[in-house]
């Protein structure tokens, strides 16, 4: 299945997202996507653990754009799920990378 959130405006240096579960890139991930464009920002997959990781997100070359995340879980294998666990502002986009 696909779930996307409301569109929101990228207005912080960066942003954290929790994600974990499979690492299956083309079928279980979570996705930053331009609001007009449709276009993906960022995309993050798992490791093969349950437990969610922080992932940065530097969103300072898209300041004032509107976003939306996409929440992707098509897999029918051995880890084929995906866990968001939310995505939340940080200050500085450098701090975890």
């Amino acid at each position: 299945g696909v779930i996307e959130s409301p569109p929101f405006t990228l207005d912080a240096p960066g942003y954290i997202l929790l994600v974990g579960g499979g690492n299956d890139p083309e079928n279980v991930y979570v996705a930053i996507v331009d609001a007009d464009s449709g276009e993906e920002l960022a995309r993050y997959t798992g490791t093969f653990v349950n437990p969610v990781r922080a992932v940065p997100f530097d969103a300072s070359g898209h300041a004032g754009k509107k976003a939306f995340i996409r929440v992707v879980d098509r897999a029918t294998e051995g880890w084929g799920h995906i866990n968001f666990g939310g995505i939340f502002e940080r200050p500085e986009p450098r701090l975890l990378d």
